[in-house]
């Protein structure tokens, strides 16, 4: 069992006579190996979205940004700090309900891929851009999720995204927008899950909605945004996610799923 802190007493206790306390210490080493680690057990095909609100410290966001890393915002906040980094269009994100018109007018300057919450979102976006515009549909499903800890995601009633059932309806109001067009989807579905099988799960069945509405309606989707659900132990005896078993696993997804020749996106955030 890897320890629960990357820093020692020792240190900490170093900090704290430097800094005084309380202090927020944080190992960009431990960060980048973490990352590292998780990287390189998934396909090429998986791209690893940080969500910045996990944390938003500048140096950890330039610490990931040199690793590659994609980043999910859910403010404008945050939609700044990572403007700062200088990175090119198609690697941020900007998903949430109650998105204000400043922040869409932003997320379109900066080349960032909205995360629609529903046909509100989609028609404001398409009266704001000038061009064509592609963008993710949260979509919150009916299948039943098992989860380590419900905290966003989870069956039953949410706040975000459209209802699976209404998806169908929305779609044809879509396809009389001038300049949006849906390319991908976004479903959330586990909160902080250590079961390797379980997440698997999860995500197969978010393939097979896809897979549905591609079908159906003949959705093109370039990208399929697993959210997060990247559990990570928080005491003795937690076994930590089994990160091999987790990229085998989304390498048979995708050879399951011939038709989508997109991307995986995942969000670890904690993790």
């Amino acid at each position: 069992m890897p320890s629960l802190f990357p820093l020692d007493d020792a240190t900490c206790r170093s900090l704290a006579e430097a800094h005084g306390t309380p202090c927020f210490a944080y190992s960009g080493a431990a960060a980048a190996a973490q990352f590292g680690a998780l990287r390189e057990s998934l396909p090429p095909r998986v791209r690893l979205a940080y969500a910045v609100k996990a944390n938003p410290h500048p140096e950890l966001l330039r610490c990931f940004a040199g690793l590659g890393a994609s980043f999910d915002c859910a403010s404008i906040g945050e939609l700044a700090r990572v403007a700062a980094l200088g990175l090119p269009p198609g690697r941020t994100f900007f998903a949430g309900p109650g998105k204000r018109e400043a922040e869409l007018c932003q997320a379109l300057e900066l080349g960032v891929r909205v995360q629609a919450e529903g046909f509100e979102d989609l028609a404001r976006l398409d009266a704001l851009a000038d061009r064509e515009t592609a963008v993710n549909l949260r979509v919150h499903p009916a299948f039943d999720i098992d989860e380590g800890n419900r905290i966003i995601g989870g069956s039953g009633p949410s706040a975000f995204g459209v209802d699976e059932e209404d998806v169908p309806a929305l779609l044809a109001r879509a396809a009389k927008l001038r300049h949006v067009q849906i390319r991908g989807l976004h479903v959330f579905a586990a909160s902080n899950q250590r079961d390797a099988a379980k997440l698997l799960t999860i995500h197969g069945a978010v393939l097979d909605l896809a897979q549905r509405l591609h079908g159906a309606h003949g959705l093109s989707l370039e990208q399929i945004d697993l959210g997060g659900g990247l559990g990570i132990p928080y005491a003795p005896g937690q076994t930590p996610l089994d990160l091999a078993a987790l990229g085998r696993g989304h390498g048979d997804l995708l050879a399951r799923h011939p038709w989508f020749k997109g991307e995986l996106i995942l969000e670890p955030g904690r993790f």
